[in-house]
């Protein structure tokens, strides 16, 4: 294979991590009326800052780790904050740096990509223990300023459109998000 293949190869299998290949295309189960559940006082709502040495070091054990890709010198650097409203409203904003070197026989590809992005919508409570959200109204925007660079392309930015069933672990101080099938899961910590 040749090295200038690895690449976007890595990059395809970063951005994957949020759903899984195999599954075959349906239309998105019709979700639940929300949960009565006073959503005003769950712990959710607040300010919360991605752990990105966690999420790095989870990246890292799924592309390098699960998939065999030949990463030296990985480095995830950058900052990620979450924000869900008391009336189901929610925000992010992510940039992220990922910098490495692909290492093959006889030869080593270092690459550096940046995704840079905000997104919003509403979320809501999705069963009764209230251990799983829902999104729906999902709208990410690019950030203009970060220059498109066809050797090192981005990560787009993960859609949260009609996602049903995300898995959720919440304390007063830390947030353990799960996509339905990812490999990886975020851990945030509230920010006060």
């Amino acid at each position: 294979m040749r090295t200038g293949l690895l690449l976007p190869l890595a990059v395809a299998a970063l951005a994957l991590t949020g759903c899984s290949p195999d599954e075959p295309v349906v239309d998105p189960p019709v979700p639940e009326e929300p949960v009565a559940e006073d959503t005003q006082d769950h712990c959710v709502v607040g300010n919360w800052s991605l752990d990105v040495q966690d999420y790095s070091r989870q990246t890292y054990n799924y592309v390098v780790g699960a998939n065999g890709f030949p990463i030296e010198d990985w480095n995830m650097n950058g900052v990620g904050s979450l924000t869900f409203d008391n009336t189901e409203g929610v925000n992010t904003f992510v940039d992220l740096t990922t910098s490495g070197t692909i290492v093959v026989p006889d030869r080593s590809q270092p690459f550096t990509t940046r995704s840079a992005y905000e997104g919003s919508g509403r979320w809501y409570l999705s069963d009764v223990d209230s251990s799983s959200l829902n999104f729906e109204d999902w709208i990410n925007v690019m950030d203009p300023d970060v220059p498109v660079d066809p050797d090192n392309p981005t990560f787009p930015p993960i859609d949260f459109s009609d996602l049903v069933g995300v898995g959720i672990q919440c304390t007063e101080e830390t947030l353990i998000i799960q996509g339905p099938e990812a490999p990886v899961s975020s851990l945030w910590h509230r920010q006060l």
